[in-house]
């Protein structure tokens, strides 16, 4: 687990709990989105978002550093 934030002196332990935290956080804001059919709506939305036949965010996306 992450034991100290690059950049931050406040955070020295990141434990199973916050995980799990994280986890159950992600998944009650995704569900209602789910049932409602939000995500469809949402990913329209950046597909949208293009420079010529090839959607921006995706662009950005792949561009994007990794971090492993």
């Amino acid at each position: 687990m992450l034991e100290r934030l690059p950049g931050s002196n406040r955070i020295r332990k990141d434990t199973g709990r916050d995980v799990a935290e994280g986890f159950v956080g992600g998944v009650l804001f995704a569900l209602p989105l789910l049932v409602e059919d939000g995500v469809f709506s949402i990913s329209e939305w950046f597909v949208s978002v293009s420079a010529g036949p090839v959607p921006v965010f995706l662009v950005a996306n792949v561009a994007s550093p990794r971090v492993s």
